[in-house]
């Protein structure tokens, strides 16, 4: 080997093999330690009230509306769960298929059309997401459900389901990508124009 590349090795800024067990034991990172939920139930009831709170709800509902997969969105609130300790990989697993039906149904609530994943225009064959496969069978089951504006009962918790229901309405965050009614003041008026 040669030794630019002996050294670019050396400080290539990867983890040195077993840094991880030299880390503070008395300062574990938050995945390290025993996770905040251990049940599917209580770790949607979570996710869910994070959704709807007033600052965070807009920025979703917008994120849906510009067509942001409702597989990448998922994947980015189970990651971060994850990293604060919130559940474990395996936990976070069992809750991909409960958060993304409670995305689509608060789609469904606010009128929005959603993407579910890249590339479902094209009909790709499997999706992958949080690094595992999701079966042809569920994602076909999920844009049937898309397609009738519903969510399968048992999925998500009907309580969950009764509180999106009763969401209230967001007529100016939605109403705020149409046209202005009144004509801009840089517009000519169409008398001038010539």
């Amino acid at each position: 080997m040669s030794e630019k590349l002996m050294k670019a090795m050396a400080i290539g800024g990867r983890a040195i093999p077993g840094q991880s067990l030299t880390n503070d034991p008395e300062n574990p990172a938050p995945f390290e330690q025993p996770p905040k939920y251990t049940t599917v139930h209580d770790a949607c009831e979570e996710i869910f009230d994070n959704l709807v709170d007033e600052e965070v709800l807009p920025g979703i509902i917008d994120a849906l509306d510009d067509l942001n997969p409702i597989m990448d969105i998922t994947q980015a609130i189970l990651f971060k769960g994850f990293t604060d300790g919130k559940w474990n990989g395996d936990l976070m697993i069992m809750l991909i298929e409960p958060v993304a039906y409670i995305l689509l149904a608060l789609a469904e609530r606010f009128g929005i059309e959603p993407m579910i994943y890249h590339g479902e225009e094209d009909d790709d064959e499997e999706v992958k997401t949080l690094g595992i496969k999701m079966s042809e069978e569920r994602i076909a089951k999920m844009k049937k459900f898309k397609e009738l504006g519903k969510v399968p009962n048992g999925i998500v918790d009907k309580g969950i389901m009764d509180e999106i229901k009763d969401l209230p309405e967001m007529e100016s965050l939605l109403g705020s990508k149409q046209k202005p009614e009144a004509p801009s003041l840089m517009e000519k008026p169409e008398e001038e124009i010539v």
